[in-house]
């Protein structure tokens, strides 16, 4: 017997699957909503640092400033991922779709058993995929500055990301069964 390639059960692989892609989304959303309070936060500190040093100069340029800050405040606040933000960070991660493609490639499977690749294992089963770093780096960030701002971990949903060290505020350890 190889373990280049192991055969599982359909069933049990699309419920591995499932449940590897509802923890994905959980890190998404909450990285996404740290964004955009990463964003608006930046945004006010830019402005106020920007108008001391302006208004010894230009009132023109400070009513410019603002009508411009406004502006993309406002599409932060209607979390508009278009447009240009003085933040040069990039905007959190989503890889959801990868795990839709392996549970609709595994609901339309006529086959009991499903013969999986070393790699396939990694990615399916395990969790492990190409962009699993990059994703637990850009969303990590944006997640704590959620906790952070909110004074709050109760929104922090439960999964294998997020393991019950989450109460002692440390978001990073936690995330280590990703």
């Amino acid at each position: 017997m190889s373990l280049l390639k192991i055969k599982v059960s359909n069933e049990k692989l699309l419920t591995i699957v499932r449940e590897n892609k509802t923890k994905h989304d959980e890190i998404y959303e909450t990285a996404e909503a740290g964004y955009w309070l990463e964003a608006e936060e930046f945004l006010k500190k830019y402005q106020k640092d920007t108008l001391v040093a302006m208004k010894k100069q230009y009132r023109k340029q400070i009513k410019d400033l603002k009508k411009q800050v406004a502006k993309e405040l406002k599409m932060v606040d209607q979390k508009k991922k278009s447009g240009y933000y003085y933040m040069t960070k990039p905007f959190p991660e989503n890889h959801s779709d990868d795990y839709q493609g392996v549970i609709r490639k595994l609901e339309l499977s006529v086959e009991p058993e499903i013969e999986l690749e070393t790699n396939e294992f990694e990615c399916y089963v395990r969790n492990k995929w190409q962009w699993r770093q990059s994703f637990l780096n850009t969303n990590t960030n944006y997640a704590n500055n959620v906790y952070s701002c909110t004074g709050s971990y109760s929104m922090m949903p439960g999964s294998y990301a997020l393991s019950a060290s989450w109460s002692s505020g440390s978001l990073n350890n936690s995330l280590s069964t990703f």
